[in-house]
Parts: structure tokens; sequence; C-alpha cells
């Protein structure tokens, strides 16, 4: 997840749609781990960090099932 514009400046319901598309784009394929792009920065809101936590424990949950739009 893009740690400056998303994680920062983001709300949590972006995060979790964030981490929702992600996973289900590239984790199919196996191997895909989801995170942050950088070190979590000390402005981060709390709660978006914690939001890509609990998304990537909800979604991150093998079989993962592609988008629809997805290749």
């Amino acid at each position: 997840m893009d740690n400056w514009h998303l994680l920062q400046h983001g709300s949590p319901a972006q995060v979790e749609k964030a981490v929702k598309e992600c996973i289900a784009i590239a984790a199919p394929s196996s191997g895909y781990c989801p995170g942050s792009s950088g070190e979590i920065n000390p402005t981060t809101p709390v709660v978006n960090a914690i939001t890509m936590y609990r998304a990537i424990k909800k979604y991150g949950k093998y079989p993962v099932k592609r988008l629809a739009n997805s290749r």
C-alpha cells in the first residue's frame, strides 16, 4: 500500500478498499505479501495502519479469488 498518499492521507475505507483490490489482483498466483510500500511514518494515522493490518488478515486468506475485471 502506498505509505505516503494512501496511508497518510486516505480514509480507513480507502485503505481497506486498496488492500482488498491489491490482494484480489496479486494474490491468486501465490507468493504475494501485502504491506506498506515502505516504513509506516510516525505521522501516519494509527487507524489507517490498523485498518491495513486487519484488511490483510480479512482478505488475505487462501484461496483468494480474483476481481472480475482483473487479468
